[in-house]
């Protein structure tokens, strides 16, 4: 008789990230993937939300206490990926607009509004109009300093960064995803996330007797493999058009998928947003759990999941006919054998 697979699950939980967090086992998650809001630069319009903190300080408290959760309910050779983007002190914080649920997206974003004033919510102590906050290296210390071991400083560069308009500094386009760990030693898989060789700078080079080199020669086959570098170039652009204005490149989670996780495995990202992650997830046959605290993004967290994600009834009845006819699950079956649980009503004490 053939025997229950170990299946995919996908978790939604709406509500706040550390209300959600503490109802997670302990050591329970293999691989956790976020982008929290950025401090001061976007306002989702959702009550408690992070990122309107009115100093960089209460925003880094208040994330280093998220993140302290993280470290609980990660497993000891779990790693933890952080995508952190900058700001600049007085500058205003954009509102994010609204679109109706089934209104399609007609390929003009709306304007954002502007919410505060230079001379208002743009003060920021300590630092003066125009300085650039150094959110990321703030937050990257005080994670260290929690007890978190920091192993990588990624550098996401995005060739199509939206044009900011400004003449007295260069055009920002890029983002940090810090690789952080709670021990010495986790698991990471190199070979998985490899990348192809271009060039050699170490090769020896031809000359002209003037001190004059020419250009390097090439270094093996195009076949050939290097370990993947820490600047990672990915296109901002969506995979996925909606109702969420800062969504994740799949192409920029799937490395960190790769390496942090093997099959099977669960991912967390404690704010979903569009549900990228759990979507990258999936696909690459992981299990996901997914919080987020605004609910008018669950919808389309759920549309965007469904190509790998099966209702628990549909799940039981497949099981059921296929214990009926005593065959064991094809492969296709298998990818697609995923319990989609949504838990967005608060109705159960606790997940995983």
């Amino acid at each position: 008789m053939a025997t229950k697979p170990k299946i995919q699950t996908l978790e939604i939980l709406c509500g706040d990230a550390l209300a959600k967090l503490k109802r997670i086992r302990m050591a329970s998650i293999d691989c956790c993937i976020t982008s929290p809001p950025f401090w001061r630069l976007r306002d989702f319009g959702v009550d408690g939300q992070l990122g309107l903190e009115q100093t960089p300080e209460e925003y880094i408290q208040k994330l280093v206490v998220i993140c302290k959760e993280i470290m609980r309910v990660l497993k000891c050779r779990g790693t933890f990926w952080l995508n952190m983007g900058d700001s600049y002190a007085g500058a205003y914080c954009y509102s994010t607009p609204r679109i109706k649920q089934n209104q399609e997206w007609n390929g003009v974003y709306p304007t954002p509004t502007l919410r505060g004033d230079r001379n208002g919510m743009g003060k920021v102590p300590g630092l003066k109009p125009k300085d650039l906050c150094m959110m990321p290296a703030r937050v990257a210390l005080a994670l260290q300093e929690q007890g978190w071991y920091i192993r990588s400083d990624i550098i996401w560069y995005k060739p199509n960064a939206m044009p900011e308009g400004r003449s007295d500094r260069p055009t920002k386009s890029h983002e940090y995803i810090f690789l952080l760990t709670k021990a010495e030693h986790y698991f990471y898989d190199a070979n998985a996330i490899k990348e192809a060789v271009v060039s050699n700078p170490w090769s020896k080079s031809t000359g002209n007797g003037n001190g004059e080199t020419g250009s390097n020669v090439r270094f093996g086959s195009p076949s050939d493999m290097r370990n993947k570098r820490s600047v990672w170039i990915v296109n901002t652009k969506k995979s996925y058009f909606g109702t969420h204005y800062a969504t994740f490149p799949e192409k920029l989670i799937e490395p960190c998928i790769l390496a942090g996780t093997m099959k099977r495995q669960m991912v967390l990202d404690p704010f979903a947003g569009s549900g990228t992650v759990g979507q990258v997830a999936l696909k690459h046959s992981r299990s996901a759990v997914l919080i987020e605290l605004n609910p008018e993004y669950i919808p389309l967290i759920k549309r965007r999941c469904s190509t790998w994600t099966m209702q628990k009834g549909d799940r039981d009845n497949l099981w059921y006919k296929m214990l009926k006819q005593k065959r064991v699950m094809s492969k296709v079956e298998k990818r697609s054998f995923v319990m989609l649980q949504n838990i967005d009503d608060g109705s159960k004490k606790g997940v995983l």
